[in-house]
């Protein structure tokens, strides 16, 4: 089990999609980089098992859309994309 939940350990990891995060959605996020951060921070907490699961089904079947919450870290206001 790890810091964000024993339902996350079972899902694939998804850390790489971090790699690319420009400025605007540091800021965004109120993170300083993206280091050592995995998509899943980003999302709201409430909402990461939700998210954890939909990740694998669209890593399964290779599509899908949906609305995450994701939330501001330093005013841990949250946003929708």
């Amino acid at each position: 089990m790890n810091e964000r939940g024993p339902a996350l350990d079972k899902r694939p990891s998804i850390s790489k999609y971090t790699s690319g995060i420009g400025p605007y959605t540091l800021k965004k996020l109120g993170w300083s980089s993206n280091n050592d951060r995995t998509l899943m921070d980003a999302v709201y907490p409430e909402d990461r098992d939700k998210v954890a699961g939909l990740v694998g089904d669209i890593l399964a079947t290779g599509s899908g859309s949906q609305y995450i919450r994701l939330f501001n870290e330093a005013t841990g206001e949250p946003f929708w994309v």
